[in-house]
């Protein structure tokens, strides 16, 4: 019997339960946590517990981070990252030429513009149209050559921009998660360790924070491990040595 211990966190990884096909490899997280349960209720005889019965398996996977790609917040969704999106701009633009303000971005379409005077953004907007990159006042006047105005608009964009849609249509998808790490032993050698989640879904709570100071943000991910059709929950297997990928090229 050898005895070991750990003080190594868990390279990930994320492969799509449906097809087997990888989702993900990460290997930058902090801490990964494995717990399981299982209540035992029992048949009492003469007021004492006489035989047990075990319920079922129940385990949650965690992953506590600070270094995270945008596929790890895909999970919380379908696991989809769109290529579009339509989002808020608010700029500063001085104008060129009296009675009109052009507004151009150099990716994208602009839209649903509002125009203020500078120092009264989210006041009395200037009354305008905007048409072909340049927003016209109805009153001419509004607008004086040379003088900056704040300006809030829309810009939707087709590329160069990737998004996590969360909504209650896109639902996670079931993973298999994969967990290498190594363990040490008492005489200093290092035993690979895997442990194999075979069916998990990330739990949709997320509590994500941005501040100019203090420690960089953290992210906390939780994932219910589930029993697959032939029983399979949670396998942990320490490797006598790894598996040599091509050998006879060494």
């Amino acid at each position: 019997m050898t005895y070991v211990a750990n003080r190594e966190v868990c390279d990930i990884d994320f492969v799509n339960y449906a097809d087997g096909t990888p989702f993900m490899h990460y290997e930058y997280g902090n801490t990964t946590g494995l717990n399981f349960t299982s209540d035992s209720v029992y048949a009492m005889g003469h007021g004492a517990r006489r035989v047990a019965f075990n319920n079922p398996l129940e385990g949650t996977f965690t992953l506590e981070l600070q270094v995270a790609p945008l596929q790890l917040l895909a999970m919380y969704s379908d696991g989809t990252i769109d290529s579009d999106a339509t989002y808020f701009v608010k700029t500063e633009v001085t104008c060129a030429t009296a009675g009109a303000l052009a507004l151009a971005v150099s990716s994208g379409t602009v839209s649903d513009v509002f125009v203020y005077a500078s120092g009264d953004y989210g006041g009395t907007p200037i009354k305008g149209t905007f048409a072909s990159g340049t927003f016209t006042a109805t009153t001419a006047a509004d607008l004086a050559k040379d003088s900056k105005y704040e300006v809030g608009f829309l810009v939707k964009r087709t590329s160069g921009v990737h998004t996590v849609t969360l909504n209650n249509k896109r639902v996670p998808k079931y993973m298999s998660i994969y967990l290498s790490t190594v363990d040490k032993d008492e005489e200093g050698n290092l035993i690979p360790k895997r442990i194999i989640i075979h069916k998990a879904v990330v739990q949709r709570n997320l509590d994500m924070s941005y501040s100019s100071e203090g420690d960089p943000q953290s992210i906390s991910m939780s994932f219910d491990i589930l029993t697959t059709d032939d029983d399979s929950f949670v396998e942990i297997v320490e490797l006598e040595e790894e598996v040599e990928v091509n050998p006879s090229e060494g």
